[in-house]
């Protein structure tokens, strides 16, 4: 998830980029771990001819899932709900929100196009805080040991907000897999813009973690900051097609995240950035014409996208070569800023060095 301000001239000035770094530092960030809700399982659409799965009807406790490298890999307690309906639809198919695509089958041995219809997001403070959504993904079949999984990245637009976050706009990624007919195991993170840090807190105001058991230990979330490198001005162009090229040159930081909804003061999140471990180099293309007048979206792709770790000393680890398989943009409307917020998700394409084998 980035935000980025298309300027009409070739070369973003220092100040923009410092003004949206500045932006950015506000966000607030909820990273959460989807598991079964026993009172309300997840319910699948059976095609009986041709046989097949058509939709889930997905209703999940989200358990708190901090961030803290310190501290490794922790599953908290249940803190949040979703509901949507998981649809798979044709390749061809443009995904609106609100509109029923026609039944098409889950495919377990190719990639394929889904959408998440009917989102709706719930945090359970006091204020009954969330969201309602909408967002498209694909599927990525892979071979993990000797097991055939079935992995999905998913990108989501927040509709509208309530509660603690009424009037915040946000997305959320989510990457995971599926075990059909209605086993889902997914990893969220969603981040709001929050320019008036309402929802900022200190880590040491967060309540302590109730520690549940991992349902998934071999899977593990690293989760940076990118910035851009001030040696590195971001140059833009602009085609007469109506897209727009920009080559990132990123600084990468380790961050802690945490948030809880127990507290006096409800649901709050909290942001510490580490140190500098790395950079991030890709091309992005972002196409201005949005591919339905029913809902604005801005495709978005990347190319030769690379994330190069550093040690202590700046030697370098390793490095995951990485695109966007898909991508969206979305307008924004925040004071003093103009920007695009977006999101995209992508198969791992190669890793190197310790990061050897990594998978996503």
């Amino acid at each position: 998830m980035a935000v980025i301000d298309i300027k009409s001239s070739e070369e973003q000035t220092v100040s923009s980029v410092a003004e949206l770094t500045e932006l950015l530092k506000k966000a607030a960030y909820f990273t959460l771990y989807s598991m079964p809700n026993p009172s309300v399982p997840n319910t699948p659409v059976i095609s009986i001819h041709p046989p097949g799965i058509t939709q889930v009807g997905v209703n999940e406790r989200l358990h708190r899932y901090p961030i803290d490298i310190a501290e490794g890999v922790r599953v908290g307690e249940a803190s949040a709900t979703v509901a949507m309906h998981w649809t798979p639809i044709p390749e061809s198919f443009v995904p609106v929100p609100n509109v029923a695509p026609p039944p098409t089958l889950l495919a377990n041995d190719r990639e394929q196009p889904f959408e998440t219809l009917n989102g709706t997001m719930t945090y359970d403070d006091e204020a009954r805080s969330g969201n309602h959504a909408f967002g498209h993904g694909r599927t990525f079949p892979l071979l993990v040991g000797k097991s055939h999984q079935l992995h999905l990245g998913t990108v989501v637009n927040v509709l509208d907000t309530f509660g603690k976050l009424s009037g915040l706009q946000g997305n959320v990624l989510v990457n995971g897999n599926i075990r059909p007919p209605v086993d889902l195991s997914l990893c969220i993170v969603a981040r709001f813009m929050d320019p008036e840090e309402k929802l900022k807190a200190d880590p040491k105001q967060l309540e302590p973690l109730q520690n549940f058991p991992n349902p998934d230990p071999a899977y593990g979330l690293l989760m940076v900051l990118a910035e851009v490198d001030p040696a590195s001005p971001v140059r833009v162009s602009h085609d007469a097609a109506g897209n727009v090229t920009w080559h990132a040159n990123e600084i990468l930081r380790l961050v802690n995240i945490d948030w809880d909804v127990q507290g006096p003061l409800g649901l709050r999140s909290s942001t510490t950035p580490g140190a500098v471990v790395g950079t991030y180099k890709a091309k992005f293309v972002l196409s201005q014409k949005s591919p339905s007048a029913k809902y604005e979206s801005f495709p978005l792709t990347t190319s030769d996208g690379i994330l190069t770790f550093t040690d202590r000393a700046g030697k370098e680890i390793g490095t995951i070569h990485a695109d966007l398989a898909l991508g969206d943009a979305f307008e924004s409307t925040i004071p003093g800023a103009n920007p695009y917020r977006f999101g995209g998700a992508g198969p791992i394409l190669k890793a190197t060095g310790d990061f050897a084998g990594a998978m996503a």
